[in-house]
């Protein structure tokens, strides 16, 4: 193979005219065949290339071939052709014939079935001869030489090596690579009846005197071949020529008479007549075909040498314009530079004119700075005696503060020992902070952010906006479930940027003003400082954890009370969890409290995007709502109140329902089924559905 190009294999596609597109398949090594990954990098847009000028039947689709690649064009937009090349036949090793007789049975009379693929075939008829045969698939669905190739088949040396497996295919077909092998016999495997023919048609006609001539030769090619035979043993090759021929002389001598017979009526046939037109005509076609790839041949090369030539042009215009080009440059440069000093001149005597003004203005500034100092010098000597003054009457005031501080010194350390201990100050543990440094968004923002929450499933993020309309509402909702704590994670990030403000109930807890100071402390709460940020307008996101440890049954109702009627800032966003959903106060909690069960609502890698998408980074999805104005008007919710036939609604429920539909509207702009899809869940949250039924219905909306 060539050293300066490669060498490709890649097999032929559906013929176009003249040309047959190849995919590219492998490019060859000292290894073998090496796949492309990408053979669209090295053969643009299909990763295929053409085989021009292929004469007829020349190559048909799935064949395989070996070639070199060339170029052609101008520089810049050469395209790629196909140089040197050869096919490789498909290989079948039948090497149980054993002769070159069963061969041509099999592929000329039989047929074989053992693939199905036509074409090129190399076929191992021994174990160290093989055939080149091209087949063709007939009617019968098996494969048999082609008419066109029963006259030369050639046969050669089988070598092993030669042997390769398709490269980058799935079938275990293998494919024989002859290269340039030289074959050792060619072979006529043409019928009987076509051979006499091929003879014959040689002759004048059928009283030809050199016929008799041809059946003598016959017979003694026949004698001379069988003498051979027994002179060097048995030869199949030998035997079936020396058969053939003593068939042919026999069948010559006994037919002449026929054959004189047969000739004169052939002569006068339409039906051969027409045959032979047929002929003549696909030999026309064979030549025009030939002229064709010829002529196409030959315009492919006077366009190489036209191209060479314009190059050549295109060369010699390209530098005379270049050095026109730099005449003008250097023209065009001298008048820059001296336009330039020009421009330079006039600017630098601008800038000397402007800074003998700028010069003059600051002599006049600085006269009226000299006389605004003098006049401050005695204003400062006027200040400097007024202020000698007032240090000695504060060392008088001074004297007098040090005889109060110790009588004060003394009544205190009086009232110590009376009293019997020191005064303690009382001081909160901690200090909620009132800074806001988060992105603000409105409630619609906040709905598609939700919706678009990479950390939450489908029923997380339905739960999610579900959670925020209830919140908004004035609702104090009460969750509970597996995924409370991840749940809650994503929706202080989305709703509050961080400011979460976890209260723990206990024992002491049983009405809401539990909830902002500590029992006994007098202290305000984190609770209560976060409602105090809160009325200014922060949102703070407060979470009641295990209310079951508490009084819930009596402090929770009143707690919702307060937040319906907007008595609490509308910032502060109240909800509450259970640890223990068995505990005896979870289940004595009255009917109509909003019970969410969270469950499933993150995703199962949600802790691999947690520190990114929850800390402090530049792609953290921290941000904090714009509650705005609580809503008034609840008239746009009563159409979902009449579409709620099967649910239990009071005058009380009834606008619970409806303010909520009216945040989920907020929430969700766009959806037109908002309202209804969040009174719904709200209801069946609540237990405010009338029968199992019309439950499961609620569940599935």
């Amino acid at each position: 193979m060539s050293v300066s190009r490669p060498w490709y294999i890649g097999r032929l596609t559906r013929r176009r005219g003249v040309r047959t597109p190849v995919d590219v398949v492998a490019i060859a090594s000292q290894e073998g065949w090496d796949p492309l990954e990408d053979p669209r990098k090295l053969f643009p847009k299909l990763g295929q290339i053409e085989l021009a000028g292929a004469l007829p039947g020349e190559g048909s689709p799935g064949e395989w071939l070996v070639f070199q690649v060339t170029e052609e064009g101008r520089p810049g937009a050469r395209q790629l052709r196909i140089g040197p090349h050869r096919f490789v036949p498909r290989f079948a090793d039948l090497k149980d014939l054993g002769s070159v007789e069963a061969a041509r049975f099999l592929f000329t009379r039989q047929g074989w079935d053992g693939a199905d693929d036509p074409g090129r075939w190399i076929v191992r008829f021994a174990a160290d001869y093989a055939l080149a045969l091209h087949l063709d698939r007939e009617q019968d669905g098996r494969l048999r030489c082609a008419d066109r190739s029963l006259g030369k088949v050639a046969c050669m040396p089988f070598e092993q090596a030669n042997v390769v497996s398709q490269p980058a295919a799935e079938t275990t077909q293998l494919l024989y690579d002859p290269a340039n092998a030289e074959p050792l016999a060619v072979y006529d495997w043409s019928s009987d009846a076509d051979y006499v023919a091929h003879v014959v048609r040689a002759l004048a006609g059928a009283n030809d005197p050199r016929l008799p001539e041809l059946i003598t030769w016959l017979e003694l090619h026949r004698d001379d071949v069988a003498g051979r035979i027994s002179a060097i043993g048995v030869d199949p090759e030998l035997a079936y020529e020396a058969l053939r021929s003593g068939e042919l002389a026999a069948r010559l001598s006994a037919d002449r008479d026929v054959l004189a017979a047969y000739f004169a009526t052939v002569r006068d046939d339409p039906g051969i007549a027409a045959a032979v037109a047929k002929a003549i005509a696909q030999e026309a076609e064979i030549g025009r075909c030939e002229a064709r790839a010829a002529f196409e041949r030959k315009l492919v090369d006077e366009k190489e040498e036209r191209q060479r030539k314009l190059d050549a042009d295109l060369a010699e215009l390209r530098a005379k314009r270049e050095g026109e080009l730099q005449t003008i440059m250097s023209v065009r440069e001298a008048e820059a530079l001296v336009d330039l000093d020009r421009r330079l001149a006039d600017r630098q005597a601008a800038t000397v004119n402007a800074l003998d003004a700028d010069r003059a203005a600051a002599n006049v500034e600085m006269a009226r700075l000299r006389k605004e100092i003098d006049a401050l010098q005695v204003e400062r000597q006027s200040l400097v005696s007024a202020v000698s003054a007032l240090r000695s009457d504060a060392a008088i005031r001074e004297k007098a503060i040090r005889a109060a501080g110790a009588e004060l010194a003394r009544l205190a350390s009086k009232m110590a020992a009376t009293e019997g201990r020191a005064a303690l100050i009382a001081r909160p543990l901690t200090v909620v902070s009132a800074s806001d440094g988060k992105e603000r968004i409105d409630r619609a923002e906040l709905g598609r952010r939700i919706a678009s929450c990479s950390l939450l499933t489908a029923a997380g993020k339905e739960a999610t906006a579900a959670f925020a309309a209830y919140l908004l509402a004035g609702e104090v909702p009460i969750l509970e479930g597996p995924d409370v704590e991840n749940f809650v994670r994503v929706a202080e990030s989305l709703m509050a940027a961080g400011r979460l403000i976890p209260f723990d109930a206990d024992t002491t807890v049983l009405t809401p003003e539990d909830l902002w100071s500590r029992p006994g402390s007098n202290l305000p709460s984190q609770i209560a400082q976060a409602a105090g940020h809160a009325a200014e307008g922060r949102v703070f996101l407060v979470e009641l954890r295990g209310i079951e440890r508490s009084a819930a049954r009596h402090w929770h109702p009143a707690l919702v009370a307060l937040v319906r009627r907007g008595m609490l800032p509308r910032p502060l966003l109240l909800f509450a969890t259970l640890i223990d959903r068995d505990a005896e106060e979870a289940q004595a909690i009255p009917p109509g409290a909003c019970r969410m069960t969270i469950e499933r609502a993150v995703v199962e890698a949600a802790g691999l995007a947690a520190p990114t998408l929850l800390s402090g980074t530049v792609n953290a999805i921290a941000c904090r709502v714009d509650v705005g104005e609580r809503p008034d008007d609840l008239s746009p919710a009563t159409a979902v109140l009449t579409a709620l036939p099967e649910m239990e609604l009071s005058i009380a429920t009834a606008l619970r329902v409806a303010r909520i539909a009216v945040e989920a509207a907020a929430l969700a702009p766009e959806a037109s089924d908002a309202m209804l899809k969040a009174a719904r869940r709200f209801c069946c949250e609540i237990g405010s559905v009338r029968n199992d039924e019309a439950r499961g219905e609620a569940d599935r909306a």
